[in-house]
């Protein structure tokens, strides 16, 4: 009778970590994906504005993309910057530079609920005259 008693005991400790872990999914296509505070637009002129093209003199005339894994939390802030496809580490480095001052985002929904969401950002590469 005890172990039946400690059995249903631990049975109701854990229904609350299941609850929270449910609370703390990351959702890939959740109902209404995240969005950048004034649109895509908005979103390309804040990296045009900040992203700086690598100095290292062996980047000479490398044009390429970079491919960002991001986790929209919530609150919109960004979290687990990860680099999906990578052109070189400086690349690489500086486009998590650049999404890590990212303002917070409007979060995605799902069920009417706000919840984590993932999302790729490609950043492109191309070396000008001004860079």
């Amino acid at each position: 009778m005890k172990l039946l008693h400690l059995t249903i005991a631990l049975m109701f400790m854990l229904l609350p970590l299941s609850s929270i872990a449910q609370n703390d999914s990351v959702y890939i296509k959740p109902d209404k994906m995240p969005e950048y505070v004034g649109g895509e637009n908005a979103k390309n002129k804040f990296i045009q504005k900040n992203l700086q093209y690598p100095k290292n003199p062996r980047h000479k005339h490398i044009n390429g993309k970079v491919v960002a894994d991001v986790i929209v939390e919530k609150d919109g802030s960004l979290s687990n910057i990860r680099i999906l496809r990578s052109l070189d580490p400086d690349f690489d480095k500086e486009v998590k530079r650049v999404i890590s001052m990212m303002p917070k985002w409007k979060p995605a929904y799902h069920q009417n609920q706000p919840v984590r969401a993932r999302i790729n950002i490609p950043i492109v590469f191309i070396l000008t005259d001004d860079n």
